[in-house]
């Protein structure tokens, strides 16, 4: 059985749906600022918005297809735990919070420039775009990504765990969480004011600035 909504009023500016049988929607709701969707059977999403700065949670579906036309924006996009292969279809992709966690994506889109959390862990990418000067957290593990370009100066947290990494550009001195374990890493670069570091299930024999760290959690495969 499919389940839909529709004839909404157009007025509806916030709309909750969650925890339903829906299938497949397509809304077209030119004053919805927060969408939550989440927890349905949703295959397919289609939602069209010219209000400022929309809000989305369509996490824990079935998706395969997300469409979103918004004009205005996307303020926080959380699509994890569902079966997306990419985000192409997604203009304006979120300019402040993307979680992606838990599909089957093998690249991303160009990022917004005011970015401030990508959370993007347990996918297939193998790279990533370059990152925005805005990004404070990027959680990107138990992917196959090798090879990271340029670090940028605000992030305070990186959890790139479990991918395919045999290098880890500068780190930016804003750094204080490093978790990095479960790479084919042999050295680090340095640690700056770091505070928290796993590295752990890697080949890491070199650790500039170590004796320098303070109040730093290690765990590590290797005796030092």
């Amino acid at each position: 059985m499919h389940l839909f909504i529709y004839n909404l009023p157009f007025a509806i500016s916030t709309l909750h749906c969650s925890g339903n049988q829906l299938t497949s929607e397509s809304l077209y709701l030119p004053n919805l600022i927060d969408l939550f969707c989440n927890n349905n059977n949703l295959n397919y999403l289609n939602v069209s918005s010219f209000s400022p700065m929309l809000g989305i949670d369509c996490s824990n579906n079935s998706l395969t297809s997300l469409s979103i036309f918004a004009p205005g924006g996307v303020s926080i996009l959380n699509c994890q735990n569902n079966l997306l292969t990419t985000l192409s279809s997604v203009p304006n992709l979120a300019t402040y919070s993307l979680n992606c966690t838990n599909n089957q994506i093998d690249s991303l889109p160009n990022l917004p420039s005011t970015l401030n959390g990508l959370y993007c862990s347990n996918n297939q990418l193998t790279t990533l775009p370059v990152l925005p000067p805005s990004l404070v957290w990027l959680n990107c593990q138990f992917n196959q990504t090798y090879y990271f370009t340029r670090l940028i100066f605000r992030l305070n947290h990186l959890y790139c765990n479990n991918n395919q990494l045999a290098s880890i550009p500068l780190l930016p001195s804003s750094l204080v969480t490093l978790a990095c374990q479960n790479n084919p890493l042999s050295c680090l670069p340095d640690l700056n004011k770091v505070k928290n570091l796993d590295f752990s299930g890697t080949l890491i024999n070199c650790i500039p600035g170590f004796s320098e760290l303070q109040q730093v959690t290690l765990h590590n495969a290797i005796p030092l």
